[in-house]
C-alpha cells in the first residue's frame, strides 16, 4: 500500500503542522481521510481554519490541495 502524507497550511500558504503519513489503498482513499481530519478540525473551530488547506501526497506526487472550507472538493 502506498504511503500518503498530510500537511496544513495556513492562508499564507507556510506549513503548520504535518499531520504525518498513513499507507492507505489509493488516492480515493487519503483523499476521504484527508477530508474527515478537515471536518473533525472545523467541528472544534471553523473561525480559525477558513481559507486554510491540506496537501496530500503520495511520496513526491502531488495528489490534492484540500481548503479547509470546501472539505467537499479534492
Amino acid at each position: 500500500m502506498p504511503a500518503y502524507s498530510f500537511v496544513v497550511r495556513n492562508n499564507d500558504a507556510t506549513e503548520i503542522e504535518g499531520l504525518g503519513s498513513m499507507a492507505l489503498a489509493d488516492d480515493g482513499k487519503a483523499l476521504a481521510f484527508g477530508k474527515q481530519v478537515i471536518r473533525d478540525l472545523m467541528r472544534e473551530g471553523a473561525e480559525q481554519y477558513v481559507g486554510w488547506t491540506m496537501n496530500v501526497a503520495e511520496e513526491e506526487r502531488a495528489v490534492a490541495s484540500i481548503r479547509f472550507d470546501c472539505p467537499d472538493q479534492g
